[in-house]
């Protein structure tokens, strides 16, 4: 048995040729687009045999791997009043919304939608993405996911009203810390990402969903509508009070181990995992001694199902074809392929070798010699 962690699987490291038997598995709690886009190949999908992935139709979902419990979404701890949060507006100079992301150049274009939404409503970006409002001094030294984490970035993001909770990538059931951190703290999400969102909202008011609008212009209307507005804007924090209401969010929580700070709950999904592909070997291993067929497994693209990036937004921030993308998209499949025809020969080939015959492929493919 291989256990295998998706954001360092390697094209170099991998036991091959591979024997009769030989069972691999996959755990990865990303995106696939830190790995080239391998993973949303069949191809490449078809080689494991169990899986562990934030999507659902894996053989171990977890989903809900960056909450720490539902306590966290209950929590007041963070909670700024909104009469505060208005002050905060009028003699503080914040903006309604908050944005902070240091990784300007996503699948989703995450990017381009909120330069859009920035014409029509005050958006403070503290992030090197779209920066317009430096850090106070306390969290001028807060870089990557851990000085995400501390207690006055927590407090920074409760101040505001609403926080931009937009995915990298546009995959059903990934949702990361985007999402659960302004939920936690009391500030509203507004939600660009996962098409099953839904399924994991506290309440069927609890955040703001980009797709529910006609246009950009109708989703900065509205955010200022509830700026305006306490007893509407309060109504999406009503769930600190009355509590979680969404069955799926309560399943999908109970299924993994209680944790009590930020990672720990995938750290505990990952064991369990363990102990699951565990019990798949001793079940094989009972098989094979009984003179029994194996047990068949094999991963398909269900199990990490996540679109190739292909879209922009139109001016109105509707999803349009990005023409400028099908060269990307093209390179990543060759990709893909290339990497199958190294596994199917029974070789390791390395990143750079991976590189250099995917690009040489690339550019003798018809549609692309005028293009490079």
């Amino acid at each position: 048995m291989y256990l295998f962690y998706g954001s360092l699987f390697l094209s170099s490291g991998l036991p091959l040729p591979r024997k009769d038997g030989d069972l691999w598995a996959l755990v990865h709690e990303e995106s696939p687009k830190n790995n080239e886009w391998l993973f949303s190949f069949e191809s490449t999908m078809e080689l494991f045999n169990y899986t562990a992935t934030f999507q659902r139709g894996s053989d171990y979902p977890f989903p809900t791997h960056w909450l720490t419990n539902l306590d966290a979404l209950l929590s007041k701890e963070y909670l700024v009043p909104t009469h505060k949060k208005n002050l905060l507006r009028t003699e503080g100079g914040l903006a309604p919304i908050i944005f902070v992301h240091s990784d300007c150049h996503t699948p989703s274009n995450r990017e381009q939608y909120i330069k859009l939404l920035q014409k029509y409503v005050d958006v403070d970006s503290y992030g090197s993405c779209l920066h317009n409002k430096d850090f106070p001094e306390e969290l001028k030294d807060v870089d990557g996911m851990g000085g995400y984490m501390k207690e006055d970035f927590f407090k920074l993001i409760a101040r505001y009203k609403f926080a931009i909770a937009f995915e990298n990538a546009i995959c059903d059931d990934y949702i990361t810390e985007k999402l659960w951190r302004p939920l936690q703290v009391g500030a509203v999400p507004i939600v660009l990402g996962s098409p099953t969102i839904r399924d994991f909202l506290p309440s069927n008011k609890s955040a703001i969903l980009v797709e529910d609008f006609a246009s950009v212009a109708e989703l900065a209307e509205f955010i200022k509508h509830l700026d305006r507005n306490d007893e509407q804007y309060e109504s999406y924090r009503q769930f600190k009070h009355t509590g979680i209401s969404n069955p799926t969010l309560k399943s999908e929580v109970s299924r993994l181990p209680h944790a009590q700070f930020a990672g720990e709950t995938f750290v505990k999904a990952v064991i369990g995992y363990e102990c699951f592909i565990c019990d798949k070997l001793h079940k094989a291993l009972d098989a094979t001694r009984s003179g029994g067929p194996l047990p068949k497994a094999q991963s398909n693209q269900k199990h990490l199902d996540c679109p190739l990036p292909s879209v922009k937004y139109d001016e109105n921030g509707k999803t349009v074809h990005d023409p400028l993308r099908d060269r990307e998209v093209a390179f990543y499949k060759t990709n893909a392929e290339v990497f199958r025809q190294s596994y199917e020969v029974g070789e390791n080939i390395t990143a750079h070798d991976l590189y250099l015959a995917t690009t040489q492929r690339w550019k003798d493919a018809d549609v692309h010699k005028d293009e490079l």
